[in-house]
This record gives structure tokens, C-alpha cells and sequence, in this order.
């Protein structure tokens, strides 16, 4: 073969696009299979089968990554935040680790008493050190008794970024006057983040806080409330919402829905499945 030819035959030598390359397999195997003589008809079919499979997957996106445990504090210690009892808000701020789309998140809610009182659960953003008045996304639970094997969803999408700030706040929804329990652990086993509350009306400010320093809180007033949060990754670049691909984030109309995010670095939200 003379340098800088090309080999001849169904097989090339050199990179090979990723897009092309189960393509270019699938094509190879087919020619190869057809040189195989009558007496390797079992040899052919392998080979046939093999092309397409090839094919089907060339023709389809990879699927995106499922979701995965971003941030977790589950170390069982003793403490429990009353919800609606001094405060009508209780939160649990945390530092997200990743970038991508919030999936879901457990809580450790029970009910302390006979009644049974619906939830409120929402992820908003933080001001300072404390849960802010922006409700990113929000949902209620039919009863207090929320375990941490239980996955709680949002109808509403949020994407979250690598060292930024959220809470988790809950609030009985109802009855009004119901009291419902978060448990936790003492001192400060979460430190990316805090158990914190809001006064009712008419109780002291009103004003959010945090069982932290800041906020004048000796350390064995210090506690973190039970929690996961559940993280998938987003689609950063167009080619992945391409060939059905945006069908793999579960969030997004179409793809134009999807290319629109990516476009926009995320300012424009999913439309939804």
C-alpha cells in the first residue's frame, strides 16, 4: 500500500466521528456477512444480528445519566424541629455539588400527634444564610408521614448549580392548626448548610433564622433536619437533545423546548413533558 492511501474494503483507518461510528459498524459487519459462504449461514445471521443492533443504537441518543444523590444528611442524633408549632416555616438549607436539574428530595417527617395534617414542601432560594421568598418549586404531601425512603417530586423543573445555596422549607398545609415533626440530629453534622425556621405572626420578629452562631445560637442549640436531595443532569449542548434525546431529561415539551434551554444557559425553563 502506497503512504497516505486509504485501505480499500469495508474497514477505514483514522477517527471516526462518534455520531458515525455504530453506522460505519453496522455497514462493515453487513458487507462483511456477505461474503460468508452458504456453509457459515450461522456465521451470517451472528453477523446480521450484530449489524442490527448496530443500527438501532446509531439511531438513537444515549441516554442521559439517571439521578443520583447530590447532597444527604441522614446520621440519626436525636433532634426534631416542630413544624407550626413556634414557627409556621421550617427549612434545612443546602449547598448544591452539582450542576443540573433537581429531580426530587427526601425529608423525615412524622406526625407527633393523632391529627394528620397535609404538608407543604418547597425548594426556594437563599438570601444571606437564610431560606429566601422565592418559590422555585412546591408541592403538598397528603399526610406528615414523610420517611426518607420516600421520594418527594415537584411538577415544577429547577436547575440547580454546583456551590449555590437552596432550602427545603415545609409548613403544614392542613388543617391550619396541626402541629407536624422534621427529625434531625444536634450540632452541626451538615455544614454546607442549616436547620433554620420562621416566626408565626405575632411570635417575636417574624423574621427568618438559623440554629448557627449568627444568630446568637449556642452550639448545643445546633441541629440539621434529615434530608437528600436527587440530581440529573442537564443537557449542555444542542447535539444532546438531538435524534429523541431530549426525551431522556423527562422535563423538556420537545426538542426545541430542550434546544431553547441549552441556548439560553437554562434562563429558559422546560415546558415540561
Amino acid at each position: 500500500m502506497s503512504p497516505g492511501r486509504r485501505p480499500s474494503g469495508p474497514f477505514t483507518t483514522g477517527p471516526i466521528p462518534l455520531g458515525r461510528l455504530d453506522t460505519r459498524v453496522a455497514v462493515a459487519t453487513v458487507r462483511l456477512a456477505a461474503h460468508v459462504r452458504p456453509k457459515g449461514a450461522l456465521l451470517r445471521k451472528l453477523l446480521i444480528a450484530t449489524c442490527v443492533s448496530a443500527l438501532l443504537l446509531c439511531g438513537s441518543a444515549a441516554a442521559a445519566p439517571g439521578p443520583v444523590v447530590d447532597q444527604s444528611f441522614t446520621t440519626p442524633g436525636g433532634a426534631t424541629a416542630s413544624i407550626n408549632d413556634c414557627c409556621a416555616l421550617v427549612a434545612q438549607t443546602f449547598t448544591a455539588g452539582r450542576d443540573g436539574l433537581l429531580a426530587g428530595v427526601n425529608v423525615d417527617t412524622r406526625n407527633p400527634v393523632f391529627t394528620v395534617p397535609s404538608l407543604r414542601v418547597s425548594i426556594r432560594n437563599v438570601e444571606g444564610s437564610v431560606p429566601g421568598e422565592t418559590v422555585l418549586a412546591t408541592t403538598v404531601t397528603p399526610t406528615a408521614l414523610n420517611p426518607l425512603s420516600q421520594l418527594i417530586t415537584f411538577p415544577q423543573t429547577v436547575q440547580v448549580r454546583a456551590g449555590v445555596m437552596y432550602a427545603i422549607v415545609i409548613n403544614v398545609e392542613n388543617p391550619p392548626t396541626s402541629v407536624a415533626a422534621w427529625d434531625g440530629a444536634t450540632g452541626n453534622p451538615y455544614p454546607r448548610g442549616a436547620a433554620c425556621g420562621k416566626y408565626k405572626p405575632g411570635v417575636l420578629t417574624e423574621d427568618w433564622f438559623c440554629y448557627t452562631p449568627e444568630f446568637g445560637f449556642p452550639s448545643f442549640a445546633w441541629f440539621d433536619n434529615h434530608f437528600r436531595t436527587y440530581v440529573t443532569a442537564a443537557p449542555t449542548t444542542k447535539d444532546d437533545c438531538k435524534n429523541g434525546g431530549w426525551r431522556n431529561f423527562g422535563v423538556f415539551k420537545n426538542q426545541g423546548d430542550c434546544v431553547s434551554f441549552v441556548a439560553t444557559k437554562g434562563k429558559n425553563q422546560p415546558a415540561g413533558p
